[in-house]
Parts: C-alpha cells; structure tokens; sequence
C-alpha cells in the first residue's frame, strides 16, 4: 500500500469546528494506550467495482485522553494528497468532507465503537453512497513522543495494517477483556452524553445492562469521573455476572449539579416518563453496536429517579397511547410529550427498578387509581422498594402493578411486572452496609441478580 497522503485530524480541534470545544464536545472513547503508542486499523471497502481499504492511525491525545488522534489513509490513489474539514463530532460519530482529486465532495463517516469492535465508513457522492464495514484489525506501533499517531505504519516501514478480503466479511472478535472507561455517545435527540463502560473479561455476544442514577447523579468525583462508591459496587457486581454495563450521566450534560423533588413544569428538562427515556434509548443504541454485545439482551437497572426513568422506557407506547398528555401537579394540568418509542431495532429485554415514586404526577392516570389511566411494560419488570419509603408507603406502587396486570401484564405474555418491598428499609438502600438497609441492599442486589440472570441469559 502506497502511504502517501497521510491525512492528520488533531481531534482536539474537532469540537471548534464542530462548533464545540475541550470535553464539552462529545468525541470517541479513550482507547487506554500507553505512552507513545498508537493502533493502526484497515476498513474493507469498495468503491463502484474496485476492491479497496481505508486504513485508520489512532493514538490518545495527551491534551485530552477522551479526544484522540486520527490519520486516515487509502490504498486507493485518488485519495492521496486530499484534504479533509470536519464538520461534526458528536457521540461516537466523526463527521467531515473529504475533497479528493476527482473533483468530488464526499462525506466520511467513521462510527467509533469502541477498541476491538468494528468500523463503519461511509461515502456519498452525487446521490451514490458505497460503505465499508469491517472487523477492527489492530496493530500497535512505538512512535516518539507527540508523534505517535504518525509514527504508526509511515513511510519509515512501519508496520502496515491488515487488509480484509471485501468480498468476504470480517469476523467479528467477541473476545473483550475486563474495563472500566469513560464513553462518549448521543441520546436519542443527539444530546452528546458520557458515562462509563465496564466489560467483564469474557467471550460475546454478552448481555448488558444500561445503569442509572438516581437524583443526587452518578459521579462521586465527576472532574475525574469516578463513581458513587454504589455504582462501583454494581461495576464489581457486573463483571462477577458477566454483563456488560453501560452508567449513563444525564445530570453532567443538562448542568444539573442533582435533580431532586422537581415537579411540573420545573422537571420537563429531565423528566424521567418522558425525556430522560432518550438517554436510556441512546444508550442501548450504544450498547448494541458493540460486536461482543448481545442486542438481544440488553436489560435497563434503575434507581429512584432512574428507576421511573426505567419504567417509562419499558412502557408499551402503542398499548398506552392517547392524543394528548398531561401531568398534574399544585392543581395546575400542564402538556407535556408523549412517552419516547423504543429504537425500531427494540426496547430492553428486561428492567429492574430500586425505589421508585410510582405517582408520575398524573401521566400514566390517577396514581391512586388502578382503573384510571393505562400502563404496562413490554418486557419483564421487577420493582424492588423500601417498606418504610414515603414513596411506597403512600401507596403508588401497588398501583402501578395493577395497571399493568388489568393490562395484561404477565409471565405467559412475556411481561410479568412483581413488586417486592423490603422490611424495615428506607428510601437509597442500595449500597447500605448496616441495619435494615444494610440487610435489605443484600438482599435486593440477590433478586437484581437472580432476575438479570434469568431474563438475559439464553
């Protein structure tokens, strides 16, 4: 392969021309390099009835671990000596023009899933698109210092990447090893957001599960995104069981520093029935692009705020459909959206929600009322309360349930919905070490367990 031509993107600059800067700006995930290290990448491709590749350099940015740096290049000739301006950086997604040669514009997508997965690259040209999709086939080079990106298979007899036969599919590697890393993605409205992607070590396709925080947030340092002590116990408790486990941050991007007891209309930003769910839907896309993923299989684990928000996302929207929605709150009816659809590939196969408030401000129908309003879940639920929870204590929940059962929710139509509290417990028990809560966090992280075993495996 002819390797002239290189193409450098400092991804550090992506976000200004992407009309956003420094972290702020949503970009792929660290790949853990060591220092002046770098991974080359070859994407089959064909163009018209050319068999080609593009090969990609990816080194980490020192500016920025979550910004690295990416050359591109092509077997192709008419693609040497060509220039390219990005347009976009959002979530996983780089996007640019790449004017070549031929007089030509085309649009270059690469789809960054994560280290070790597979690459998609795209290219439209006058009404014609033609896309590569292959295994991520990597080699590691030693550059020198800041120059590791370019000194990845260069004209120096670099290592050169392995190109894969066009004409036949890459196999895809479902050997993962065991991480815990920062990840970038869109929700379902291009919301760039973060979070944390921990893998156990093992061989896909793997079950997931989509994590999220309740109203006090997911970071207990987010400077350096490091989790609450609670959702590190579930990181721990994820590798154990052999889930893949997506925690997603809704609070960092909307700056919202915690988000309790918000009512109508001050929690339309981050309503858990009907805005937050694009998170939770993002995150699943995320998830199911990853090739040691099972899609199948992917269940959503909620708490508090989150576990409404895992409610809502797991709501049959056809079954509860009406033209118009409300909630209510200090006798005042306020509009608000529609419940979110689940992607077209599915919704969560599975959900687990901790303590919950079950009321949704009117949404689903009066709270106290299991005759007025509709709800039921697509897909088995499991509700798990503290006894002495003002949000169980007033007699929600129970509710809830029975909507769903008086909707058909059960085990033979593959959507049980169970309700289980747990005595003497309070409000955030999950992660307690001592007393009732102590004792009610084990055994509800036992049910969680049992349940996500029983839902997600085959």
């Amino acid at each position: 392969m002819k390797r002239t031509g290189w193409l450098l993107w400092w991804a550090g600059l992506l976000g200004q021309l992407a009309g956003c800067g420094g972290n702020g700006g949503a970009a792929p995930p660290q790949l853990g390099l060591q220092a002046g290290e770098s991974r080359l990448f070859s994407v089959p491709l064909t163009l018209g009835d050319t068999p080609t590749a593009v090969s990609v350099t990816v080194a980490d940015n020192p500016e920025d671990p979550l910004l690295p740096l990416v050359q591109l290049d092509s077997a192709d000739e008419t693609f040497n000596d060509d220039r390219v301006t990005v347009t976009r950086a959002s979530g996983t997604v780089i996007e640019g023009q790449l004017a070549t040669t031929r007089a030509t514009t085309w649009a270059v997508l690469i789809d960054w899933l994560s280290n070790g997965s597979r690459v998609r690259l795209t290219l439209v040209a006058n009404a014609q698109t033609r896309t590569g999709e292959g295994n991520l086939t990597a080699s590691s080079n030693s550059g020198s210092g800041s120059d590791a990106g370019s000194g990845s298979g260069g004209q120096d007899g670099g290592t050169q990447p392995t190109v894969t036969d066009p004409e036949t599919p890459a196999p895809t590697d479902l050997t993962v090893a065991a991480s815990n890393t920062v990840v970038a993605f869109d929700n379902t409205a291009g919301l760039p957001l973060r979070g944390r992607l921990v893998t156990p070590a093992g061989t896909g396709p793997l079950p997931a599960l989509v994590v999220l925080h309740g109203c006090q947030g997911l970071w207990d340092d987010a400077a350096n995104w490091v989790l609450k002590g609670q959702f590190q116990d579930w990181a721990a408790i994820c590798q154990e069981e052999g889930f893949v486990a997506l925690f997603v941050d809704s609070f960092g991007p909307r700056n919202l520093p915690s988000f309790c007891a918000k009512a109508p209309p001050d929690d339309a930003v981050c309503s858990p029935a009907y805005e937050r769910t694009k998170d939770a839907f993002g995150a699943l896309n995320y998830l199911r692009g990853l090739a040691y993923v099972d899609a199948d299989r992917i269940g959503v684990l909620g708490f508090s705020h989150g576990a409404e928000t895992a409610i809502a996302a797991l709501v049959d929207t056809a079954y509860v459909a009406q033209p118009t929605w409300t909630v209510k709150s200090g006798g005042v009816t306020w509009p608000v959206a529609a419940p979110q659809a689940p992607p077209a590939a599915g919704g969560f196969a599975c959900g687990v929600a901790y303590y919950p408030g079950c009321g949704f401000y009117s949404y689903w129908g009066s709270p106290g009322n299991a005759n007025s309003g509709k709800y039921r879940p697509t897909a088995p639920l499991a509700i798990l309360h503290a006894a002495r929870d003002p949000l169980y204590t007033g007699g929600y929940p129970p509710v809830l349930v029975q909507k769903a059962v008086n909707g058909g929710a059960s085990a033979a139509n593959g959507n049980p919905t169970a309700l289980q509290a747990f005595a003497d417990a309070s409000h955030s028990f999950d992660g307690k070490t001592s007393g009732a809560d102590g004792a009610a966090s084990t055994a509800a992280r036992t049910v969680a367990r049992a349940f996500f075993n029983a839902h997600l495996r085959p």
